[in-house]
């Protein structure tokens, strides 16, 4: 679980030894306090004796309860010491640019010096502080320890579970609106799609003429045998065509040339289409076709104009039972996460 490499690195080394003798010093001490006060309530004692026996409860209220404070102060004396010898370290290396800047960074630190019984939880601060400098310094690595994935198992539980039931009452919310907001489809088209009409228009219309022009640039030549296959069984299926090919001598002349003049002409056409796609005369016959097309289905007064708002409510609750569905329940996405999470840590 601890990795020693670093303390090769004599630069490094001292303050993690440091660290190491200070965690292991503050995890005592932390441990005491709360069986300490575990062993002061009466039902936590009768629960320690049955625990521990009562031999070892009566040695531990005859030798150790008495003095507890005594000794306590023997771990913040080791305490103080330690933060008078980093702030003294910090000032003569002007690590910060204040020399109060120390203790008052470091509060938490200061104030789990004080014995008193509020004042030493805070010790468990100083025990997190440490933890995040080994883990940076590499001397741990709190990922790959069991309770740390239980826990960040338990977090991700939990805020899907907070977070689904927000989102699900955000849209309750909104479909409650729709349903009491009267006119909701006219607000709609009137402020946020008709202002924007025209623009919505031109990049649409400029959008699709470069659209078109690349497909008809990439595939010319199979459009093209397209198209002259079609024409021509159209006009070989014509009947004037049967019958001027029938003539003697000239009617197959006659089909070919026929044939071939359709084709070219239908080609031709379809490139001065594609060509003019970018002329001011297509994109004015193009506005116009579009915001007529778009006048008539915005227009509210018509029949199922209130079908608007019964698809969004629809689509709202497709997404809330979405939402809805406990995910850390599926075994198949918790097997997911947990292979993505290790492929992270791998890599």
């Amino acid at each position: 679980m601890l990795n020693l490499k670093p303390l090769r690195n004599k630069n490094v080394s001292l303050w993690l030894l440091l660290d190491l003798f200070m965690i292991v010093l503050l995890m005592i001490n932390i441990s005491w306090i709360i069986f300490d006060s575990l062993y002061m309530v009466d039902e936590l004692n009768n629960v320690l004796r049955v625990l521990l026996g009562d031999r070892l409860i009566n040695w531990y209220g005859e030798a150790l309860n008495p003095h507890f404070y005594a000794y306590d102060l023997i771990f913040v004396a080791i305490f103080a010491s330690e933060l008078l010898f980093r702030w003294a370290w910090a000032v003569y290396h002007r690590t910060y640019g204040h020399w109060l800047a120390y203790p008052v960074l470091h509060w938490y630190d200061v104030l789990g010096c004080i014995p008193l019984g509020g004042f030493r939880m805070l010790r468990l601060l100083r025990v997190f502080s440490i933890g995040v400098r080994l883990q940076k310094a590499g001397v741990i690595d709190v990922r790959k320890w069991w309770l740390f994935k239980q826990l960040q198992k338990l977090y991700a539980i939990v805020m899907e579970e907070i977070s689904d039931r927000v989102v699900v009452q955000v849209i309750s919310g909104m479909q409650d609106e729709l349903q009491n907001a009267g006119g909701i489809e006219a607000q709609i088209i009137d402020d946020v799609v008709k202002p924007r009409q025209q623009r919505l228009v031109q990049a649409i219309g400029l959008r699709l003429s470069r659209t078109v022009g690349v497909a008809y640039t990439q595939n010319r030549e199979p459009l093209e045998r397209y198209i002259k296959t079609t024409v021509s069984e159209a006009v070989r299926a014509n009947r004037e065509v049967r019958t001027i090919d029938k003539m003697p001598l000239v009617g197959g002349v006659v089909t070919g040339l026929l044939d071939d003049a359709i084709t070219d002409i239908v080609c031709g056409v379809v490139e001065r289409a594609v060509e003019d796609l970018d002329s001011k005369e297509f994109q004015q016959l193009f506005d116009g076709l579009v915001n007529t097309s778009l006048d008539g289905l915005l227009d509210t007064s018509t029949a199922g104009s209130s079908e608007l708002t019964a698809a969004i409510n629809e689509i709202l609750e497709v997404v809330k039972q979405q939402v809805a569905i406990r995910q850390w329940l599926d075994p198949k996405v918790t097997e997911n996460s947990d292979s993505a999470a290790g492929t992270t840590r791998e890599v």
